[in-house]
């Protein structure tokens, strides 16, 4: 498993401002929290889902992709930093 944060720079409501996403060995989502501008967080997993947020069909880039796109800041986290957000957000 792999673990990254991406923050889109973008000021539209529609967009999440902050993505965390827990992807597999294969490059899928396996599980991800958004927070948008106005404060709202959605998340998903293969079994629940909350908000607008769904799992990606395609393949995650990796940070150094994701830092070559305009508009995005991305970073690893760790495996505990996830869980610690995923509880977070999803015992809400």
């Amino acid at each position: 498993m792999r673990y990254i944060c991406w923050e889109i720079i973008s000021y539209e409501e529609r967009v999440p401002q902050t993505i965390y996403s827990e992807i597999d060995d294969f490059g899928y989502e396996v599980r991800k929290i958004e927070k948008y501008f106005d404060g709202t967080v959605g998340y998903a997993s293969h079994d629940r889902e909350e908000g607008k947020t769904l799992l990606a069909d395609q393949m995650i880039p990796t940070v150094d992709e994701l830092n070559m796109e305009n508009g995005i800041r991305a970073r690893h986290l760790t495996s505990d930093e996830f869980k610690k957000l995923w509880f977070e957000y999803t015992q809400k």
